[in-house]
């Protein structure tokens, strides 16, 4: 498929400039994707340390 695609491209300049565009949305998406993951993952290890800490104030009460 996308061989088809870029056999296409080379004759067609709008198809190629339009797999251009949709290969750049894609890359940025996988990018912004990784970082949201990241920090999603350093917000639940933050939440859970907040949790200990809160916990342990509450027993030595």
């Amino acid at each position: 498929m996308a061989l088809k695609i870029m056999k296409l491209a080379t004759k067609n300049k709008f198809i190629l400039c339009i797999s251009g565009i949709f290969s750049t949305i894609v890359v940025n998406f996988i990018g912004l994707s990784h970082q949201t993951g990241k920090l999603t993952k350093q917000l639940l290890h933050n939440y859970s340390l907040l949790c200990r800490i809160y916990d342990i104030n509450n027993k030595n009460e």
